[in-house]
């Protein structure tokens, strides 16, 4: 089963970076894959989907595709929801997530770009050995 194991920073947490693009579903290839950006997301086992910064979902192209009532710990709220593929390069074929829906995220730190969330995490095994501080996805 081909994994990735890379080490995190206890004080930030596990990142990794992926690529989201335009959906193929929507966009011609050219189209997808000239809108592909490199983000820098947080693993958060706390969060049930995974979000975007707006300026990121600017940057791609994503237009909302909707609105989702979402519950934080400073409340609830509704917030844009975005829909997009999702490729982690890691891996050898591409590890990729079409048509992955992403809720707004607003980043609270200019070192992260979102979050993936469970829906990300149910796709694939994640473990954290916080010993030797990394984790592993395997597919």
């Amino acid at each position: 089963m081909p994994l990735y194991k890379a080490p995190f920073d206890p004080d930030k947490g596990p990142y990794i970076d992926v690529f989201i693009s335009k959906p193929l579903s929507i966009y011609n290839e050219d189209e997808a894959e000239n809108s592909k950006v490199r983000l820098s997301m947080l693993i958060d086992t706390g969060a049930s989907k995974t979000g975007i910064s707006p300026a990121k979902a600017q940057e791609i192209g994503l237009n909302p595709t909707g609105k989702q009532k979402v519950q934080s710990v400073t409340g609830q709220a509704k917030t844009n929801l975005y829909c997009g593929d999702l490729m982690l390069e890691q891996f050898t074929p591409c590890f990729y997530i079409p048509d992955m829906s992403l809720m707004q995220f607003e980043a609270t730190t200019a070192w992260r770009d979102g979050i993936l969330g469970r829906d990300f995490l149910s796709r694939l095994v994640f473990e954290m050995n916080g010993f030797d501080r990394t984790f592993t996805l395997t597919i």
